[in-house]
């Protein structure tokens, strides 16, 4: 036992002096490398010059040598791929540039030319204000109106008028792409006081051409401000501010007579739906079997490739307040002129909504293709058009009236002057010569008040006053001989 532990001892010992001596070589063969390492690299200088030493010997050595000379051989040239585009007619832009008084009259972009002969919708948003007096865009009217903070250029105060609701409800059109929907033209914001009409297609435009695409309360609003003071044009927008001869009736009107010209050119009509409540209920159910009806009659009739008969829609809804009954009597009378169906009133399931959600509902629906199928059933057939009978004959004038201007007639002749006969043409005849000189001509008024007196030569006397000035004969004088002269 005493030698295996002696032998595990000196095993232990050779083990851990062995460990040590690697551990001491390792340290030194480190140590030299990096003396190596430190010693092997060089200077830049070192390195500059070991580098000029070996061109300079690769030189002499290709000096040296014989040059092999090739023969030269013709290059071509090298060939050049052209790859050649088709070229691309020049886009036209005669549609971006349309009067700001009447877009519809110009040309659409070619993404919405597609579309041109589908069906097409308006909305009115009526705001009454506070009290019912409707907006006032400088903010004198009872209720306010927003304003823009010269200072931050930040919209203040946009609850007032409810336009933060207008807004809303103006955003629900919007759409990602265009911009807006494609089948939505105009937005009317109308009140008693002032009106605001969008062409959203150039009203998109205009925010696109300065990046503000976004429609928030300082674009939407402040824009509207913007446009009456003037800071910008081209807008989109056709602002009245309760001027005379332009109030909701004249907008309403004008967009109206537009809208029934546009649908019975395309060979459709014209229809007004009210979102204030009504007989008929806008239902998913109702509407499918509208849509499925429609589809069987077209299906049976020549006329499929028509399309629907309401080619122009005017969708009213009101803000928080609603419309009262005076004013949509007065819509009703202004659009009874021009559409073809009378006035439809729509509810929406759930009862009062706010107008934006109501909107976003009636959209939904048109989306899915079953707004118009729904309301083409609920209107019936159209009023028939309104023929223009001729005028009748105008009656004649009594006699007592004829008399009358009879007699008026003979006293203007008998109180008159006969009229002069016209001359006949000019002649001249010479008349007699005077032998004597010829008579001056017409004098002055004002020559025997102004007696010029001559002026006297130089070296004369001068004339007196009161004395005529007598003219000295002109004699030639001549130089006495000199007697002495021989």
């Amino acid at each position: 036992m005493a030698k295996k532990s002696k032998k595990a001892k000196k095993s232990k010992k050779d083990s851990s002096s062995s460990s040590s001596s690697y551990s001491s070589r390792r340290k030194s063969r480190s140590r030299r490398s990096r003396r190596k390492k430190s010693r092997s690299r060089p200077s830049s200088r070192s390195r500059s010059r070991s580098r000029g030493r070996r061109r300079r010997s690769r030189s002499r050595s290709r000096s040296s040598r014989p040059r092999r000379r090739s023969p030269r051989r013709a290059r071509s040239p090298p060939v050049r791929q052209v790859q050649v585009r088709p070229q691309t007619p020049p886009r036209r832009r005669s549609w971006s540039r349309v009067s700001e008084s009447s877009f519809d009259s110009g040309t659409a972009s070619p993404k919405t030319a597609a579309c041109r002969n589908q069906p097409k919708m308006g909305i009115l948003y009526w705001g009454c204000g506070l009290e019912g007096q409707g907006w006032d865009l400088l903010g004198y009217g009872p209720g306010g109106f927003p304003r823009i903070d010269r200072n931050s250029d930040a919209l203040v105060d946009s609850w007032k008028g409810r336009m933060e609701n207008a807004q809303v409800t103006l955003r629900m059109c919007a759409s990602e792409g265009p911009g807006f929907k494609r089948y939505v033209k105009h937005f009317m914001m109308l009140s008693a006081k002032a009106c605001v009409e969008f062409r959203l297609t150039q009203y998109h435009r205009h925010n696109t051409l300065n990046r503000r695409k976004v429609l928030t309360e300082r674009i939407v609003i402040g824009g509207i401000l913007d446009c009456y003071h003037r800071r910008a044009t081209n807008t989109g927008m056709r602002i009245s501010n309760g001027s005379p001869g332009d109030d909701f009736v004249t907008c309403l009107r004008r967009r109206a007579r537009r809208y029934r010209a546009q649908a019975s050119k395309q060979g459709g009509h014209f229809a007004a739906v009210i979102l204030e409540g009504g007989s008929c209920e806008l239902r998913f159910a109702a509407a499918t079997r509208a849509l499925e009806r429609l589809e069987e009659q077209r299906s049976r009739s020549s006329r499929a490739s028509n399309g629907a008969r309401l080619q122009r829609l005017l969708l009213i809804l009101g803000g928080p307040d609603g419309i009262s009954e005076q004013i949509r009597e007065s819509l009703r009378q202004t659009l009874e002129k021009y559409t073809d169906f009378p006035l439809l009133g729509l509810a929406l399931p759930g009862g009062t909504l706010h107008s934006y959600y109501a909107l976003a509902t009636v959209l939904v629906f048109h989306d899915q293709g079953l707004l118009l199928p729904f309301l083409e059933q609920q209107l019936g057939p159209p009023r028939p058009p309104v023929k223009l009978q001729p005028r009748p004959p105008a009656a004649p004038p009594p006699r007592h009236l004829v008399e009358a201007q009879k007699a008026e007639l003979e006293e203007k002749e008998q109180t008159e002057l006969p009229p002069a006969k016209p001359a006949g043409p000019l002649t001249l005849t010479p008349g007699p010569l005077s032998p004597g000189p010829l008579s001056p001509g017409p004098l002055s008024p004002v020559r025997p008040v102004l007696v010029l007196t001559p002026k006297a030569p130089p070296g004369r006397p001068t004339q007196k006053q009161g004395v005529p000035f007598k003219a000295m004969p002109t004699t030639r004088t001549t130089r006495p001989q000199n007697d002495l002269a021989g």
